[in-house]
């Protein structure tokens, strides 16, 4: 919250900031700066809340731990998931780790119920992740 003090005036003026979270997420990303750490419950329930917190606030300590938390725990269930949130959050390294797995697990993602809806929703990212695909086939063919 900032104040903005003006020298004579009897009131200030105070711009309230409203948070795009829950407060269980707000207790969690406050845990965090605190403590410097998560239980592994926490972490995993509020890991969007808190890796768009941290890009939005610019706190790289807990971007890095998000991040390597995404990757650490990485699986075709919530690969794309991880990819909204490394393209949202502008994190290179991640979307190219996110990227590579989704490649490689693609026949298992491909025919998920949450591809079809992450087809419909982000159709720019599905064609990047099918040209990822092809290059990943095309390079797999010319290595054997």
């Amino acid at each position: 919250m900032r104040k903005y003090w003006s020298l004579g005036a009897s009131s200030c003026e105070t711009e309230i900031v409203n948070l795009p979270m829950s407060r269980e997420e707000l207790e969690a990303l406050l845990d965090f700066l605190y403590h410097g750490s998560l239980d592994p419950e926490r972490t995993e329930k509020h890991i969007a809340v808190l890796f768009f917190s941290a890009w939005n606030f610019d706190i790289l300590y807990l971007f890095e731990f998000c991040a390597h938390h995404i990757l650490s725990s990485l699986k075709p269930s919530n690969a794309l998931k991880a990819f909204k949130s490394a393209v949202g959050c502008s994190h290179r390294a991640l979307l190219e780790a996110v990227l590579d797995f989704i490649v490689e697990n693609m026949e298992e993602i491909a025919f998920s119920k949450e591809y079809k809806q992450f087809v419909r929703e982000f159709p720019k990212h599905s064609v990047t992740i099918t040209q990822a695909f092809f290059v990943y086939g095309s390079t797999k063919r010319i290595k054997t």
